[in-house]
């Protein structure tokens, strides 16, 4: 029966009563509760009749016991005072079955009074206890007051630094405001200057642009001018060289018509008159009046040509002068009439006059010529 369990589980109690976390939480009458307990228990199982004792009662009461040590721990962990209430009522069941094991009818070694003199002994360990914490928690509360008061001490220092901060920083921003006032004045003074420095220069260059833009709407013109012109005058040109080069074809014809014409005068002095002959140079001298005839009017028409390309080209390159100021409308009505008069019929005019002037002349000559042929056979 020495061996049973229930003896370990009744040692593991008394060592867990005596931890200092457990006996710091336990009150005194809790403590006394337990030791007094154990020492029922202790009492009781020594006085046991072994031989009569039913090993499962024992361990009913071994099961209780730890039930109880159990719920005394999990109340030292959470201070849930249910565990407390559990575990007391766990060593109260296994006191009752401890209390009904069969036992030696003897005077009982319990002793009261040594209970209450451990009871008072636990007071006195308890109250001393207390004492030691009173006295830790009032050394606590010194230090505290203490740092309180230091801390006190650094949130007056910190305040006045706070204030001090505060002015600065009221001067600052009023010396802030007042500089950024001054700079603001400064700078619109100066942005306003600029603006009218741009202005002026603005001006002045509006100014020069739309001189520039006179000078190069009038450089415009003479190009275009000279643009819509320089067609005429290239034509007017090669009118003058063919002129030319008609002329001396005419000069050439002319020269050998006249020649023809000598010679056939000449003849007229000899003492045989062959009127053949006078007849074929004179047929000669026709065919020549016509190429001759031919060749001035082509001269005639390419000067013609050329005066009237060259007047085309002086109006035309002027005529953008004189209508620059007149408004768009009168400019283009001028310049319609001005087409209509120029452009279309000037040439047909030329050709025509110049082919009835070479018919007729070709016709006067042929009849000339032929007078003159019967002239000289009578």
């Amino acid at each position: 029966m020495e061996e049973h369990i229930i003896f370990e589980k009744i040692d593991l109690l008394q060592k867990t009563i005596k931890e200092k976390d457990v006996k710091k939480i336990l009150t005194s009458e809790d403590l006394s509760f337990y030791q007094t307990a154990i020492d029922y228990i202790k009492e009781r199982l020594n006085n046991t009749i072994p031989s009569l004792v039913q090993e499962a009662d024992l361990t009913n009461a071994a099961n209780e016991i730890e039930s109880a040590i159990s719920q005394l721990n999990t109340y030292v962990g959470n201070e849930n005072t249910g565990h407390l209430k559990n575990s007391k009522n766990s060593i109260l069941s296994a006191s009752s079955r401890i209390k009904n094991l069969p036992t030696l009818i003897t005077d009982s070694k319990f002793n009261f009074s040594s209970e209450i003199i451990n009871f008072k002994n636990s007071l006195s360990e308890k109250n001393t206890e207390f004492r030691k914490e009173l006295e830790d928690l009032k050394t606590q509360l010194s230090n505290l007051n203490d740092e309180i008061t230091d801390r006190m001490t650094e949130l007056k220092s910190v305040e006045e630094k706070l204030k001090e901060k505060k002015e600065e920083i009221d001067n600052l921003n009023s010396s802030f405001e007042e500089q950024y006032e001054n700079d603001r004045s400064d700078f619109t003074e100066k942005l306003n200057e600029q603006v009218k420095e741009i202005k002026a220069s603005t001006d002045d260059l509006v100014k020069y642009l739309e001189q520039k833009k006179s000078e190069a709407s009038k450089i415009v013109n003479v190009i275009g001018n000279i643009g819509a012109t320089g067609n005429f005058q290239k034509i007017a040109n090669d009118h003058k060289k063919d002129a030319n080069l008609w002329r001396v074809i005419a000069i050439v014809f002319m020269a050998g018509l006249s020649g023809l014409i000598i010679w056939a005068i000449i003849g007229l002095g000899d003492s045989e008159f062959d009127w053949t002959k006078s007849l074929i140079r004179i047929v000669a001298a026709a065919a020549l009046s016509y190429p001759a005839t031919y060749a001035s009017r082509e001269s005639s028409k390419h000067r013609k040509l050329e005066n009237f390309n060259r007047k085309l080209e002086l109006e035309l390159s002027s005529i953008e002068a004189f209508i620059e100021l007149l408004p768009e409308e009168k400019k283009q009505d001028i310049k319609e009439k001005l087409a209509e008069k120029y452009f279309g019929s000037t040439l047909d005019q030329f050709d025509d006059a110049d082919l009835k002037s070479d018919k007729d002349f070709s016709i006067q000559s042929i009849e000339r010529l032929f007078k003159a042929a019967k002239t000289l056979k009578d």
